[in-house]
């Protein structure tokens, strides 16, 4: 499988970085 890039935008302390570990696991 490709690696897959995805970029999360948005203002500090809004939770990107607990939404990106998510869809990580969702993703594999």
């Amino acid at each position: 499988m490709d690696k897959i890039t995805i970029a999360i935008d948005g203002f500090s302390s809004t939770g990107k970085s607990t939404i990106a570990k998510q869809v990580a696991k969702e993703l594999g």
